[in-house]
């Protein structure tokens, strides 16, 4: 279990797991897993069990309430697998520490993302998302100087990197919506789009679904008929792509962190004038 072997994980993230992490409950049985995923994959079931080799039974902390709703309870393996047009199967990993509107997926891929009516990835691993979760973590300690949200996340890291010297990417907590920097003097920037990217598809695909019903109502033979398949799988034909946010769309949030005791870097660059 990755409590006893933490390889593939940074200093960081095994000090994370030794200090914060426990374990209280068993790994999911393999014979259980079979019984109740007889629909899946045999590649999908080796995935699962790898995961439950790894990581399952192993509980994490609560995070602060803007992150992902305060995260989860931990790796506690529900026997819950869906396949998804064009995305393929999905396994559910953990469950959240309170309701959300969504659930965790892990997909073919071994990708670690957010599922609802659409799937959107947000780490490449789960090692990845752990990583980050551990970062987040860690800000419980370190002193908030600013934030960006909505469409200015665009602007995070060239906006700090114009105060904090030697801002670079630290990769083993970068995922595809979310990410992490590093600058001088201890300070962090955290970039988090997974779940405003998952709230606009959802916004997206309702607006399509509703598109296409008026359709069946109003429009002709061929598209009524085009329009009961988009109603059923949730696919009517739209401008705008899934994977192209609009330029008044919500793309999240970014969080600037330095040590406790030290100053904002925009203070810093812009000190006052004495008078």
């Amino acid at each position: 279990m990755i409590i006893d072997d933490p390889s593939g994980l940074s200093p960081r993230a095994q000090r994370f797991l030794r200090q914060h992490c426990t374990v209280s409950a068993s790994p999911m049985s393999i014979e259980f897993l079979q019984e109740h995923c007889a629909e899946a994959p045999d590649s999908l079931i080796e995935r699962m069990i790898t995961f439950i080799a790894r990581w399952d039974g192993l509980d994490l902390p609560p995070l602060p309430g803007d992150f992902y709703e305060g995260g989860v309870l931990g790796f506690s393996m529900d026997a819950r697998v869906e396949h998804r047009d064009g995305v393929g199967w999905l396994f559910d990993p953990c469950p959240g520490r309170t309701s959300v509107p969504y659930w965790y997926g892990v997909d073919e891929q071994d990708r670690f993302g957010l599922v609802c009516e659409d799937w959107v990835p947000t780490h490449p691993t789960v090692e990845a998302w752990f990583e980050s979760y551990a970062l987040i973590h860690a800000t419980g300690q370190m002193r908030r100087v600013t934030a960006f949200h909505g469409q200015r996340v665009q602007e995070a890291v060239d906006a700090t990197a114009a105060v904090v010297p030697d801002l670079a990417p630290i990769p083993e907590a970068c995922g595809i919506t979310d990410a992490w920097w590093q600058g001088g003097d201890g300070v962090l920037l955290g970039i988090f789009r997974g779940e405003a990217e998952l709230f606009r598809r959802e916004t997206l695909i309702a607006e399509q679904r509703q598109r296409a019903t008026a359709k069946l109502r109003n429009g002709t033979k061929a598209d009524r008929r085009a329009a009961r398949k988009a109603v059923r799988h949730g696919k009517a034909k739209t401008d705008q792509p899934a994977d192209q946010p609009n330029k008044d769309d919500d793309l999240g949030f970014a969080v600037v962190y330095v040590p406790q005791g030290s100053p904002s870097p925009w203070a810093a660059a812009h000190p006052r004038r004495k008078e």
